[in-house]
């Protein structure tokens, strides 16, 4: 993790402070999409594996059973929140 400022267009600080490595996949997510997500943590072993949401039936029974570490998107939302308040 970095300290760094990113700044909005105009340059007016929007954010600051510590910026965190994401890896995530499209909405509906197939397997596709979740073994992109695997095969990238291996490349960059620092990043959090984030689902955004919702996936195809097969998707959600494979993860019922297997604990890859995924962090829901509105979890990490919640907890970015939390840290700023």
């Amino acid at each position: 993790m970095w300290d760094t400022q990113i700044s909005a267009p105009g340059g007016s600080p929007t954010v600051s402070g510590p910026i965190m490595d994401i890896i995530t996949t499209h909405l509906h997510a197939d397997f596709d999409g979740l073994a992109s997500m695997v095969a990238a943590s291996k490349l960059y072993p620092g990043a959090v594996l984030v689902f955004p949401g919702r996936a195809q039936d097969a998707v959600r029974r494979f993860l019922a059973v297997h604990d890859l570490g995924l962090t829901r998107l509105r979890d990490l939302e919640s907890n970015v929140c939390s840290s700023r308040a």
